[in-house]
């Protein structure tokens, strides 16, 4: 993939692999957020991949473990 900037240099974008892992219920979500004590917006963060300390990934293994699908993609 390619994207052009105002200079019009050619800038190569990597390829990078998007993760993410989908999780719509909100009992769930829940139960996540107060077993790890974190807000909405921190598991969010935890559940796209953005943060990834220790509690992040024991957010996302719970998620996983309760119902929550990985999902991945491709640019």
């Amino acid at each position: 993939m390619f994207t052009i900037n105002t200079a019009d240099k050619i800038i190569q974008k990597s390829n990078t692999m998007r993760k993410k892992i989908e999780l719509t219920d909100r009992d769930t979500r829940k139960k996540i957020r107060e077993t790890f004590g974190v807000s909405p917006m921190s598991l969010s963060l935890a559940l796209n991949f953005k943060r990834n300390s220790d509690a992040c990934k024991k957010m996302r293994k719970m998620a996983l473990d309760n119902g929550g699908v990985m999902l991945q993609e491709t640019k």
